[in-house]
């Protein structure tokens, strides 16, 4: 009996052992499934992000090349039949979004980025200057179609500035027009002109006196010589 008893013991402890088993098996089962089905539904999710990111970079690149095609389209019409000179004395009429606030910020000062006059180094100081307001850089944190424009603009810029023959196509035109503050400061070439028509003035009433005395003197010796 005693013997009998143990056996059944043993058994009912292996069925307990091997239920547990069985148990623990399916709980890890149950687990692996869950863990299958959570990384297949986070994959579902990142592919279906991916997607929607591609999307939207396909339709953005899209909206970047429609609207580098229409600043393309103004800036070369802009552009058209203009030399250097020209192109940055008008920089902050067509191009305000870039030049308006470095503009207002110099409280109707002289623009950096127009030449003082035409010499060389004047229009070279001035491009530099213009430069450095489309540059990549200094406009990374603007908005999408102004970092477009600053590209166009500075594209033609480094054209015209290329073309040095040309920069002072166009340049003897009247500009104030163009520029409501021109009329704030006047242009250095301006001042330069009228200065060199005063001297001119100068020389020409001197150059008249001068044959007056002559003449005078002249006069006065045949008066000397009739006597």
């Amino acid at each position: 009996a005693e013997a009998e008893a143990k056996a059944a013991a043993e058994a009912e402890a292996k069925a307990e052992a091997e239920a547990q088993a069985q148990l623990r098996a399916e709980q890890s089962a149950a687990a692996e499934e869950a863990k299958r089905r959570e990384a297949e539904r986070l994959e579902a999710e990142r592919r279906a992000e991916a997607a929607a990111q591609a999307r939207r970079s396909r339709e953005e690149a899209a909206r970047q090349q429609q609207l580098r095609q229409v600043m393309n389209s103004r800036a070369a019409s802009w552009a058209r039949g203009k030399g250097l000179v020209v192109l940055l004395r008008e920089l902050e009429e067509q191009w305000p979004r870039i030049f308006s606030g470095p503009a207002e910020a110099l409280e109707g000062g002289i623009r950096p980025w127009e030449p003082e006059d035409l010499s060389d180094r004047a229009i070279s100081r001035a491009y530099k200057r213009a430069t450095l307001h489309v540059h990549p850089d200094r406009c990374a944190k603007a908005g999408v179609s102004v970092r477009i424009e600053a590209e166009e603009v500075l594209k033609l810029l480094t054209h015209a500035h290329a073309d040095k023959d040309a920069w002072r196509k166009g340049a003897d035109a009247p500009t104030a027009e163009t520029n409501p503050f021109s009329a704030e400061q006047p242009r250095s070439h301006e001042m330069a002109a009228a200065q060199t028509a005063n001297a001119h003035a100068a020389a020409a009433h001197a150059a008249a006196a001068h044959a007056d005395a002559a003449r005078a003197a002249a006069g006065g010796a045949a008066m000397r010589d009739a006597v």
